[in-house]
């Protein structure tokens, strides 16, 4: 009896030890195909990405495109919000002076003060680091971030030396 005993016992066992085997198996090809599946779910986030990148970028120049072409002809100032702990506003109704500037088609930016040619420069319009706002960057000089609505211009240099300067787009 027990023999019969042990010999149960050792069925019972190796029966046991086959079946974890088996569920083992199942699982490792369970996983085996959710990783399969993982893969390809990746796979197609991955293509989806590049895509939205791509429409980003087909986007953003049809902005840049778009902005330019808004951005030729004549400007006139307006007023000019300047600078550092005490900001003052100056309006070109009170100053002595007329500032102007005209973009042309051509990439140059021409400046006058009082009807004088300040300078001419040529003028590139592109995109701040890391982000989608327009820039305009006038020369060597400096880069403003640039809004543009209705027939009104922005040149924002407040993350630099805390000016903004307004235009208005002169009349045809």
């Amino acid at each position: 009896m027990t023999k019969i005993l042990a010999g149960l016992l050792m069925l019972f066992i190796l029966a046991g030890t086959m079946a974890a085997c088996k569920s083992s198996k199942e699982a490792e090809t369970q996983t085996r195909e959710l990783t399969r599946e993982e893969k390809l779910k990746t796979m197609e986030v991955s293509v989806q990405t590049k895509k939205m990148e791509l429409n980003k970028v087909k986007l953003n120049e049809f902005s840049l495109n778009k902005f330019r072409e808004e951005l030729y002809g004549k400007w006139n100032w307006h007023k000019t919000i300047c600078c550092a702990r005490t900001p003052q506003t100056t309006l070109a109704k009170d100053s002595e002076q007329s500032k102007s500037i005209y973009f042309s088609e051509d990439s140059t930016a021409t400046k006058y003060e009082n009807g004088k040619q300040v300078y001419q420069e040529e003028y590139e319009v592109g995109n701040a680091l890391n982000d989608h706002r327009i820039t305009v960057r006038i020369g060597g000089y400096r880069t403003a971030i640039a809004h543009l609505k209705n027939d009104t211009l922005v040149m924002d240099y407040g993350y630099m030396d805390l000016e903004i300067s307004y235009y208005i787009r002169a009349g045809e």
